[in-house]
């Protein structure tokens, strides 16, 4: 008689913080507030859970990161606390800066996700 092991064959669940810029002077706060839930539903559609989304004010775009140092800090501060695997940014990035990683989100384990057009999947970043 053989003995059969199952195996789990699911992607883990994946904690996700979801962010939507808002450039300075072009959403209203209730706009801003409807593009970060659109992006949300867009996130759990992609089997990411959600547990964290934030409307962050941009007063200038820092081309290596999009946001300034101090608010990297502050998400890099929010991923490793909550544990989060993956940080969706609700923005459309010129090419220049899409192509390349963020800087100060990389980490062990973490690598920055390059879409593609068409492409929705999510990175699944593993150590």
């Amino acid at each position: 008689m053989s003995s059969s092991k199952s195996v789990d064959r699911e992607a883990p669940i994946q904690g996700a913080l979801v962010i939507h810029p808002d450039r300075e002077g072009r959403d209203s706060a209730r706009h801003s507030e409807a593009r970060l839930e659109e992006a949300t539903g867009l996130a759990l559609a992609l089997d990411l859970e959600v547990r964290e989304a934030i409307v962050v004010g941009l007063r200038k775009l820092t081309p290596a990161t999009l946001f300034g140092r101090g608010k990297v800090e502050e998400i890099a501060t929010l991923v490793e606390v909550e544990e989060l695997d993956v940080v969706v940014v609700d923005d459309s990035p010129d090419p220049g800066p899409a192509a390349q990683p963020r800087k100060g989100l990389e980490g062990e384990g973490h690598r920055p996700y390059r879409p593609y057009p068409g492409d929705l999947r999510p990175s699944r970043a593993h150590a």
